[in-house]
């Protein structure tokens, strides 16, 4: 496959240009061009002389093998004085970040992106100083069953307690954090705190589960399954106890190696939930191609959905084909008691947002389970228990599909 993919990024060149391997299954191709336009027509002319099944008339192979994608990543000098080191470098941004957008993408390396890796370094840099000095925290949000309103588990939620601007929400850091280095770390970092609390909860709350976000980058990492059954294992907790929340442009960064770690999560009985589902454009294709447990029908529905009849049609249609898929539904972003309504009358498994409870600190949530625990009990309305089986998910399903 390296030798085909070689030989046909050479037909695509000109005679005085250089096509090199770096190793792995990355290519560099350094060219003389006129101008960026023409290197990205460059860049194109290589993803499609790439793209598709291997010939039969080719070397090594007999019936198709599967088919190939790439990403290109442009970096240009126009007057010489960038070091080969610094070329390569900034191809490599660019390269990343036509991966985030999908396969098949070019993407030019220019100044808003230098830009951009400046601030991910500043970053990077004053995230590293924030868990040396305990500057990281987990709130946690509570998510519970429609109708029953039995307590389910927790999300853990990252947020920073920066000395100079206050408590900053993840949307504030992780995006740039989502390709440094750091990132596996701060992962690590939020697994190891979300199951050490639900210990720390003590035996009346070990059997909820806890839901963890996991980025793009961490499914890449070829440790990452191994790290998730350590932190497991350290705890003694099922795994059927911890929910890992994915989002669906996580599966465009290297969808092979994804499909494959969650394939393996999976397979050691972690729960895999599809995060902010509805948002992406390929999302009913990664419903029956991913070993998913769980989807979570994205809030900007959710929190529509009485207003806009095209929301409620959305949402009902999504409890209804998951439920034959045998999925559970979450709902998130559950804001008012008439959205509760409809979502428990379509049959929606389980419901987040602030209705039922705001991201709390750790130390705040005993007492909020206490407290629900004696108004549930006045109105004989909630008792504490382990969640409905997928089994039961599976049998209501049928009952109203």
């Amino acid at each position: 496959m390296l030798r085909r993919s070689a030989a046909r990024l050479t037909t695509v060149v000109r005679g005085g240009d250089i096509v090199a391997r770096l190793g792995a299954d990355e290519f560099v191709v350094v060219a003389e061009v006129e101008g960026i336009d023409v290197a990205v027509g460059l860049g194109q002319r290589m993803v499609t002389s790439l793209a598709g099944a291997p010939s039969r008339t080719e070397p090594g192979f007999g019936e198709p093998a599967g088919t190939l994608t790439a990403s290109v990543g442009v970096a240009m000098t126009f007057d010489g004085s960038d070091t080969p080191t610094e070329l390569l470098h900034d191809a490599d941004a660019a390269v990343r970040r036509a991966k985030k957008h999908g396969a098949g993408r070019v993407e030019v390396f220019d100044e808003d992106l230098r830009r951009r890796l400046s601030e991910q370094s500043r970053i990077e840099q004053a995230l590293r100083r924030a868990m040396e000095q305990d500057q990281l925290r987990l709130h946690y949000q509570p998510k519970i069953q429609a109708g029953s309103s039995e307590l389910e588990g927790f999300e853990a939620l990252l947020r920073w307690q920066h000395p100079r601007y206050g408590l900053l929400p993840p949307a504030e850091f992780l995006p740039l954090a989502e390709y440094t280095s750091l990132m596996g770390m701060l992962t690590d970092w939020v697994l190891d705190t979300a199951l050490a609390q639900l210990i720390d909860w003590g035996d009346d709350m070990k059997h909820l589960t806890m839901s963890v976000n996991v980025s793009a980058r961490n499914l890449t990492e070829p440790s990452f399954v191994q790290r998730v059954g350590s932190v497991l294992r350290r705890y003694r907790i099922p795994p059927s106890r911890l929910v890992l929340e994915v989002t669906e442009t996580a599966m465009f960064v290297d969808p092979q190696h994804v499909r494959a770690t969650l394939a393996d999560l999976d397979h050691a009985g972690v729960r895999i939930s599809l995060d902010d589902f509805g948002q992406g454009q390929t999302s009913l294709r990664f419903l029956s191609g991913l070993p998913l447990s769980e989807v979570k029908i994205d809030r900007v529905f959710v929190r529509d959905m009485v207003s806009l009849p095209s929301h409620t049609a959305i949402v009902r249609s999504v409890v209804a084909l998951s439920y034959r898929l045998g999925l559970t539904v979450v709902a998130e972003g559950v804001e008012d008691a008439a959205a509760l309504a409809a979502l428990e009358a379509m049959g929606c498994d389980s419901i987040q947002g602030f209705l039922i409870a705001r991201p709390m600190p750790p130390d705040q949530v005993p007492s909020w389970v206490s407290d629900r625990i004696e108004s549930a009990t006045a109105r004989s309305l909630w008792t504490p228990s382990r969640p409905e089986s997928h089994t039961t998910s599976t049998a209501r399903a049928a009952s109203i599909g």
